[in-house]
């Protein structure tokens, strides 16, 4: 996070123009919409999308996975744009404001944006009369479109053998494989089907789910990602030894 600070710090020393600043009315957790690819978002938003589910107010372990998730993403982000990945990769600074029309206390993820700050109650006003709580902070956003062509080159390089097939269900990928994890985000509908999905006698499978992630996606990816992959290996080692199908 240091590194960061300083390369935003050098970056208001060589110019005078600000930074991207957005106001958003439903919480820090962005997610894609509206046809417009700067709306699949990370830790903040340049504009204001449909109300979506919100992981802020969650409660318990639910909570306590998705800060720790998007502490990793974080962490991530901020190393490939200290390396000068960030134009590569569909990543970008911006600091945002976000507003919200009753109470809330600060997120569980006040701690991973830069320099957040909460509102007071005359700051909210100055944006209407219907809002009463809010937050400052500078947080990363992050194009899809950009940076998932990023990751499929990562795994390229790290020699990924990639198929690419259309899948009616489950089975047939649990066909080939001793481990299925399952990343097909909205496609999950149909391919699972979600929410339908129940074992069964004589299942001999198991899926791994890395999708559904309250719009939060691209904020909790890389975290979840990892925890995932930890599950799987754990799974893998315990079940089918080192000579698995993955």
């Amino acid at each position: 996070m240091a590194d960061v600070q300083r390369l935003l710090n050098q970056e208001n020393r060589v110019t005078a123009e600000p930074r991207q600043e957005g106001v958003s009315d439903y919480g820090a957790c962005g997610g894609g919409g509206r046809g417009d690819e700067r709306c699949g978002v990370s830790f903040g938003t340049p504009a204001s999308p449909p109300r979506v589910p919100d992981y802020n107010n969650s409660k318990g372990l639910h909570a306590k996975h998705n800060s720790e998730w998007a502490g990793i993403t974080w962490q991530q982000f901020s190393e490939w744009y200290s390396k000068g990945e960030g134009k590569s990769r569909g990543l970008s600074l911006i600091h945002g404001t976000t507003l919200n029309s009753v109470l809330e206390p600060p997120p569980s993820w006040q701690h991973i944006p830069l320099g957040y700050a909460s509102l007071t109650p005359d700051q909210c006003a100055q944006f209407g009369p219907r809002y009463k709580s809010g937050s400052r902070y500078t947080t990363f956003i992050a194009e899809p479109s950009k940076l998932l062509p990023s990751l499929l080159r990562d795994l390229k390089t790290l020699g990924t053998r990639l198929e690419v097939r259309c899948l009616s269900s489950l089975k047939e990928a649990a066909d080939e494989a001793d481990l299925v994890i399952n990343c097909s985000g909205l496609g999950a509908r149909d391919l699972v089907p979600d929410p339908f999905m129940f074992p069964v006698r004589g299942q001999v499978i198991r899926v791994v789910h890395n999708y559904g992630h309250g719009s939060c996606g691209v904020t909790l990816f890389w975290g979840c990602s990892q925890e995932v992959a930890s599950l799987a290996s754990r799974l893998i080692l315990r079940h089918h030894g080192h000579a698995s199908k993955l």
